[in-house]
């Protein structure tokens, strides 16, 4: 079960490296979690190897996260499972609990689902917590049964090269690794079964309200019975479509120059429409994640329209594409205070005056303060229910009610700035 989870061939990490596990407590990260746990304990026993053989002691720690989109009594008994098998294993553990109703919120006005809400807050509390820690990677228990499903997935939603390469084993920007990613779920069962280690099963994954169980409860099933042998096929659409994902990414990099003004990208509109159109949609992608808009899956349609020459704006949520004045741009929006939905970007120390308080920017917490947040620049203060949400590239720092913190991101406060409410 252990062999080929670490390191990558051709790598050679530096002694005693970090990895943050994440733990949901289902069957797949229950796994990697053992085995994982079995191969430190194994390569301490050895002692220090040849890193070039991939035999080296290594530090494990985990991290759990808590949507709260699901009853109280069970995400309760996942934290517990958890907690429970990382002390059985001796892994450090960090629990995330996001504020009730956050995720649903998010995604209402994100305009995205709510698994695509859930994994946007997730994965910020990975990233999060790597950069705390100083882990070298993350580690996420997908194997190769989600990997299918993702290409499946993207197959019925129309997606491009990039969504229909399914899953990588390794995200070198994000700092992913994938290490059950050559296994299938069976396999990941025998390896529990034979540990003797129990698992929690999520009650949504029978919910097929989401598309992932129907492809998975309904549409695996169908092509296994009348399709045996549909599954390597697939491998091979994904492997194929990975690789000009990458091509496509390497060519917009070098072909579209963007002139980065604050949260605007900018090009000159000759210089946008001269390659082809395949080429314009993935510097537009990119663009848009480099902005940090957190919108995973924009708008198809829209953003080919645009990227055809016809349209002269697109929207997309929190985002918006333009060509006027010559230029091509992609930028966040950002609205006028006491707008609906108003919006405040704080760039800079000062004080800044919202409807029901004034949220203070210093470059140091003041002596004695213990009541605000850390965050990184730029903020922007977003209205959200009765509350304000502070966000910054990192994700969600904080929401705010009218007097008072609600929540605040737990996490490295080097290098960032402090805020709080007056």
């Amino acid at each position: 079960m252990a062999s080929g989870l670490l390191p990558v061939p051709g790598e050679i990490p530096r002694k005693n490296p970090v990895f943050l596990a994440a733990l949901s407590g289902g069957a797949d990260s229950t796994a990697m979690a053992a085995a994982l746990a079995a191969l430190r304990d194994a390569r301490r026993e050895a002692g220090p190897r040849s890193p070039e053989a991939g035999e080296f002691p290594f530090v494990l720690r985990a991290i759990h996260v808590n949507h709260n989109i699901r009853h109280a009594e069970e995400c309760t008994a996942d934290e517990e499972a958890v907690s429970s098998l990382c002390g059985a294993l001796d892994i450090p553990l960090t629990c995330i609990d996001l504020p009730p109703g956050l995720v649903k919120t998010y995604a209402r006005e994100k305009g995205t689902g709510i698994e695509g809400a859930a994994r946007h807050f997730r994965h910020g509390a990975f990233r999060r917590e790597a950069k705390r820690i100083g882990a070298e990677w993350i580690l996420i228990a997908h194997t190769a049964d989600d990997h299918i499903e993702n290409i499946l997935m993207g197959c019925i939603k129309g997606s491009g090269p990039q969504g229909l390469g399914g899953l990588g084993q390794i995200n070198e920007n994000r700092k992913i690794k994938r290490p059950l990613l050559c296994l299938n779920r069976a396999e990941v069962l025998a390896y529990l079964r034979h540990r003797g280690l129990h698992y929690r099963t999520d009650s949504s994954n029978t919910d097929e309200r989401f598309l992932r169980n129907r492809v998975r409860r309904r549409l695996i099933p169908f092509l296994d019975r009348y399709f045996p042998h549909w599954r390597e096929p697939v491998k091979t659409l994904g492997e194929t479509q990975r690789m000009r994902a990458a091509f496509l990414t390497e060519e917009a990099e070098k072909r579209f120059p963007w002139e980065i003004r604050g949260e605007e990208f900018r090009l000159k509109a000759a210089q946008f429409f001269s390659p082809p159109q395949i080429l314009r949609e993935r510097a537009l992608f990119a663009a848009i994640d480099a902005l940090g808009t957190g919108i995973k899956n924009p708008r198809l349609k829209t953003l080919r329209t645009f990227a055809g020459g016809h349209s002269t704006a697109g929207d997309l949520g929190s985002c918006r594409l333009e060509n006027n004045g010559g230029f091509v741009s992609v930028k966040n929006k950002v609205r006028v205070l006491h707008e609906a939905g108003f919006a405040v970007l704080i760039k800079k120390p000062g004080l800044y005056k919202l409807e029901a308080f004034t949220v203070g920017a210093f470059n140091t917490r003041p002596p004695g303060e213990e009541t605000g947040f850390f965050a990184e620049y730029p903020v922007v203060l977003r209205a959200w229910g009765a509350g304000v949400l502070a966000e910054d590239r990192q994700g969600t720092a904080a929401l705010l009610e009218q007097k008072g913190l609600f929540w605040k991101r737990e996490g490295n406060r080097n290098n960032m700035s402090y805020f709080m409410i007056r």
